[in-house]
């Protein structure tokens, strides 16, 4: 087991060992995501872990500021729960068509590929990022598109 591996338990009581330098993103399991887990962790793989979102973190915050990083940032997911991720490798706010801002989502940053919607405002997904070291982008002011994208 290297210096950067921690140890986590996927359904069915196998431990895994994962790089927590390559963790990008932790938060809790969805609904519609694997039953009997807990968290949802994306590295170089993406993992359903049993162990608390919270646990995870505490695991990973640890061994990237042993590392000489910073801790993970953290931003809420349309539903209000905690999301965390490698905030310096994130750009954003990401910018949304009113469409896509439903639900509960306010907000996107992109990580990788991946597009990431969020329920933080724009402002606070900037803040986080810039506070990280990543790349923060410009808020866009969509009020002269607003009668081309209806919101009721």
């Amino acid at each position: 087991m290297g210096d950067h591996t921690i140890v986590l338990t996927i359904v069915g009581g196998q431990q895994i060992e994962v790089d927590a330098t390559k963790v990008v993103q932790v938060r809790p399991r969805t609904p519609a995501e694997k039953d009997f887990s807990n968290t949802r962790v994306d590295w170089a793989a993406v993992d359903y872990v049993v162990e608390e979102p919270e646990a995870v973190v505490d695991l990973v915050n640890g061994v990237r500021v042993a590392a000489g990083g910073k801790q993970l940032a953290q931003l809420k997911t349309a539903n209000s729960l905690p999301i965390w991720f490698a905030g310096e490798k994130a750009t954003g706010p990401w910018h949304l068509l009113a469409p896509e801002l439903r639900d509960g989502v306010n907000s996107a940053y992109k990580i990788g590929n991946t597009v990431v919607p969020v329920g933080s405002t724009s402002e606070e997904v900037r803040a986080v990022i810039i506070a990280a070291g990543g790349t923060p982008l410009t808020i866009r002011d969509d009020a002269p598109f607003a009668k081309d994208f209806p919101t009721k």
